[in-house]
């Protein structure tokens, strides 16, 4: 679809931790690339609704914004869902008392710590709809002369030049469309935004890329980077899954009984709300330090610390990588980190289901159980590493993706934290008369045990769908996103991410994307 993942994934917007940034600049070496520096493209790409006169301010009660941090008039319309299950009001006051933690003033301006009601990407001003990279930014601009979409077509690779003074040039890019073969031409350059599995496929389908890897393709290594596809990071998750008690609702009960279903479609239809004209609503986060003892904590960062650097990684950006453990070492002390991200989900999310169809996540509850309320707890800063590479030189077979999820023990024990904080939550004397059992973990497994939780994390383990960092900056890319070693050619997508941050990617690339029109437009200036 156009517009790709931005149009899917629960439409939830949030933007990370300042410090995680930040380390993008302190940590890792790429000038330019701070929290003060990317703040005003997180604004310039947002369009909050709060005070338009059909959006009632009361469904911002508890989701603090403060306006200042903002955009009014960006491509990208936030709101908030004004839907809830009953249970959504219960469980909020139960995460506040079993973190201990109080609300975030703002949880976008840098330090989300603590729980709230999320923002999604939903245009309300009319009829509630999805807003995204196609209805933001290609919408309005549709009909423009200088302005040509081509759907069902295949970038095969970037076609490279050789100048006078040896450089390379980037002239345009090889595309399959209906069956044949074109190609088209750049005036001034090239850029890929395939994301974070074709981005890199492409570059190395072109020549730039680990000789290795590019000889098994047999395909000539023209630009020689050893770092192209690998770094892959993604969030994981699991999930603690609770039965209602009985009469409850959640979004079980519409899935399961067609008559509430139509009822819902109806209040969709007549007057824009009930369950399908949101997303699901509760979110927040904790640090891992204040959820394991302190002799846990320095057991976790022991393997870390111990650990060589990451088997994905070549031996050439060992100093990337370290730099990249000892910050997450950094975060795993500090007592207002974002490291755990707990969310609740108003229905079964079934991970044994769900882990290789995502369709399937939410299909209701099981058999012989009410309708579940679940709490999705993920680990925002994956020390595990993946890698994504061609497997021949034709562009029509899919890369090989090794996600390298829980590769790296310390991922285990931070969601294994995460389950059992939200084992707690569903025992906490708010909650538990309002529930009746625990679906999942089956209820014969004891979450007291934190060796039996890991192994339970070991087997029930999903993607989040953030994968990042296989085109970094500093490595891929320089910090213009301009491809090293090649004139014209640059990469504009999640994989320029360096590290994982601590929230939904989208925002973060929202922003990044106005960050480089205004590179483009300065190495350019006729576009102004």
């Amino acid at each position: 679809m156009l517009g790709g993942s931005s149009g899917i994934n629960y439409m939830a917007y949030g933007r990370p931790r300042a410090e995680d940034i930040d380390d993008w600049s302190k940590t890792l070496g790429i000038p330019g690339w701070s929290w003060s520096d990317l703040l005003p493209y997180f604004t310039r790409s947002e369009k909050l609704e709060i005070g338009q006169p059909n959006i009632k301010n009361r469904d911002f009660d508890d989701c603090p914004v403060k306006q200042d941090l903002h955009g009014t008039d960006g491509a990208i319309h936030t709101s908030m869902n004004p839907w809830q299950v009953p249970f959504d009001r219960t469980l909020l006051p139960a995460l506040d008392e079993v973190s201990g933690l109080s609300r975030p003033e703002d949880p976008t301006n840098g330090n989300q710590l603590g729980f709230y009601r999320s923002l999604f990407t939903i245009d309300r001003l009319g009829r509630p709809s999805r807003s995204y990279a196609a209805s933001g930014y290609l919408a309005p601009i549709i009909g423009r002369q200088n302005l040509r979409v081509l759907t069902s077509t295949l970038a095969c690779k970037v076609l490279l030049e050789n100048r006078h003074d040896g450089s390379l040039l980037a002239r345009g890019v090889e595309l399959q469309h209906e069956g044949a073969s074109y190609s088209a031409f750049a005036k001034r350059e090239v850029i890929l935004s395939a994301g974070s599995v074709r981005s890199p496929q492409l570059l190395e389908l072109s020549g730039i890329g680990d000789t290795k890897v590019l000889e098994k393709a047999q395909i000539p290594c023209v630009i020689y980077n050893s770092d192209v596809g690998c770094n892959l990071q993604d969030h994981t998750m699991t999930a603690v899954v609770y039965e209602l008690a009985p009469g409850a609702m959640s979004l079980d009960s519409i899935f399961e009984d067609p008559a509430l279903a139509k009822e819902h479609q109806k209040l969709y239809t007549e007057s824009y709300s009930g369950a399908m004209s949101g997303s699901i609503s509760i979110n927040g986060v904790i640090p891992y330090s204040s959820q394991v003892s302190k002799i846990e904590l320095e057991r976790t960062i022991a393997s870390v610390s111990s650990s060589p650097v990451y088997d994905q990684s070549p031996p050439q950006n060992a100093v990337f990588q370290r730099r990249q453990q000892e910050a997450i070492i950094t975060r795993m002390r500090d007592t207002r980190s974002a490291h755990i991200q707990a969310i609740g989900v108003p229905a079964n999310f079934d991970i044994a289901r769900g882990h290789a169809n995502s369709d399937k996540l939410m299909s209701g509850a099981p058999i012989g159980h009410n309708a579940c309320y679940s709490i999705i707890v993920s680990n925002m800063y994956p020390l595990s590493r993946g890698s994504v590479h061609i497997r021949s030189s034709s562009p029509l077979d899919a890369p090989l993706i090794d996600p390298g999820f829980l590769s790296h023990q310390a991922d285990v024990d931070v969601l294994a934290a995460g389950v059992a904080f939200a084992e707690r939550v569903f025992q906490s004397g708010l909650v538990k008369d309002k529930v009746a059992r625990r679906v999942d973990p089956p209820p014969e497994i004891d979450l007291g045990h934190m060796e039996v939780v890991r192994e339970f994390v070991r087997e029930h383990v999903v993607t989040y769908h953030h994968a990042l960092g296989t085109c970094a900056m500093g490595h891929v890319v320089d910090e213009c996103l301009r491809v090293k070693g090649v004139h014209g050619l640059r990469v504009v997508d999640a994989s320029v991410l360096p590290m994982q941050i601590s929230a939904p990617t989208k925002a973060t690339v929202y922003a990044v994307a106005e960050k480089a029109a205004d590179m483009i437009k300065d190495d350019h200036p006729s576009f102004k």
